[in-house]
């Protein structure tokens, strides 16, 4: 199979030069041998610039075995201030977020977000720097847009990205971070976690904030403060609740109060695999029709040449 991904700024020339010469050397009676040269130069530079490519070419690459599925609670209770002091549990999330996807350098992330529902914001990848921008944006949903949270409604999603991992690299290393307080104001119990079960190769859950609790602000660029019965509202971390849910998926609990506590991943189990694509760039041909161009370019200037120092000798 033969495509073509021309140069337009070659191939039109070209082909006009092609056409002028085919017509010269077609209209002279004795079909100079000239110009059939300069019909064959024509072809070539049209070829080149044609760009020819036959099938395809298969590439071979190495990168990290892991899958890692980042699950982010974006609820309002993640601007309470009771983070190491009075910081933000949202801005801890973001540095802790930052620090694991560099020590997992090279695997593919996805990132769900939840609060009134929880959804893809980032399908896998391995853009490294797209995952970055992403956390480095990432805030709370707005007090006013709330409507009462679930802490495991990203399950589901999770779910189907984790299956979809496991079908595409079935002895891949799945790795799952949940980043979240544990303040369920649903009055439902959570949704459990226990279809992540067997998915995981490692799981990692993450509970942020104090059950003393801190105040909120209303949105990230507000400076006014949620209230309740006309008191600033307080919300209070249930690490509890989210050591629920690594029971039930099979994972790691840990609670983070300060920016004391160092973060790590264990990759010891992460293995690199080896990838083979489809090059749709093929096998270039246009090598062909250049090393002729040479050869009669050459044989071209020679036969110029020639004919300079003769007429310099006649005169």
């Amino acid at each position: 199979m033969i495509n073509f991904l021309p140069n337009w700024w070659l191939t039109v020339p070209s082909a006009a030069v092609l056409a002028y010469c085919t017509w010269r050397w077609a209209s002279s009676r004795a079909r100079s041998w000239r110009w059939g040269r300069m019909v064959v130069i024509g072809l070539c530079l049209t070829m080149i610039g044609l760009r020819p490519i036959a099938g395809q070419v298969m590439t071979t690459e190495y990168q990290s075995g892991a899958d890692v599925v980042m699950l982010i609670d974006k609820t309002t209770s993640m601007a309470a201030e009771d983070f190491d002091g009075n910081h933000p549990r949202m801005d801890a999330v973001r540095k802790d977020a930052l620090n694991l996807v560099q020590q997992l350098n090279g695997a593919r992330f996805a990132v769900v977000v939840f609060d009134n529902n929880a959804r893809v914001v980032l399908p896998f990848t391995t853009d490294a720097s797209a995952v970055a921008s992403l956390l480095e944006t990432m805030d709370w949903r707005r007090a006013e847009d709330g409507n009462g949270s679930d802490i495991g409604i990203a399950s589901s999603e999770a779910q189907k990205l984790l299956e979809n991992s496991k079908k595409r690299r079935p002895d891949g290393y799945r790795q799952l971070i949940y980043f979240g307080d544990g303040e369920q104001t649903k009055k439902s119990e959570p949704t459990s976690f226990q279809n992540l079960r067997g998915l995981i190769s490692n799981g990692l859950f993450i509970s942020y904030g104090t059950s003393t609790g801190g105040r909120m602000k209303i949105s990230p660029l507000s400076s006014q403060y949620v209230k309740y019965k006309d008191k600033d509202a307080i919300s209070k971390a249930n690490p509890a609740a989210v050591k629920n849910l690594a029971v039930q998926a099979g994972g790691i609990f840990t609670e983070r109060t300060s920016n004391n506590q160092p973060l790590t991943v264990d990759t010891s189990d992460v293995k690199t695999i080896e990838v083979t694509r489809k090059d749709p760039r093929g096998f270039e041909l246009y090598p062909f029709f250049a090393g002729p161009l040479g050869l009669l370019l050459i044989f071209e200037l020679f036969g110029q040449a020639r004919a300079f120092r003769l007429t310099r000798s006649w005169k």
